[in-house]
């Protein structure tokens, strides 16, 4: 028998992963697709609550300060949440856009 799972609310579903990948009072929340883009939540339209969901997504709330603008092949974000298996190599252009222009 396995062990029972926590479970939580993500999009109005109840999944075993974990909590859904909101920002906290202290930060961001850095999401990373299956594809390896990596997008800051809330920056652009492309990753929406009910799509992000483990097994294609993987999240990191309050990353360190340095670890968007490092991030590459050699420095992936590594998620702490969702899917942990995935690594972010690459910056959404849209999130990039939006973070500039702030």
């Amino acid at each position: 028998m396995s062990a029972p799972q926590a479970r939580s609310e993500v999009a109005g579903q109840a999944t075993p992963e974990g909590p859904e990948p909101r920002p906290t009072p202290d930060g961001m929340v850095m999401l990373i697709h299956e594809s390896g883009c990596t997008h800051i939540k809330d920056a652009c339209t492309h990753p929406t609550d009910h799509l992000v969901q483990p097994p294609k997504w993987g999240w990191i709330r309050n990353p360190s300060p340095g670890l968007w603008p490092s991030l590459s092949s050699s420095n992936p974000a590594k998620p702490t949440e969702g899917n942990t298996a995935l690594r972010g190599v690459r910056r959404c252009d849209s999130c990039m856009w939006t973070l500039s222009s702030t």
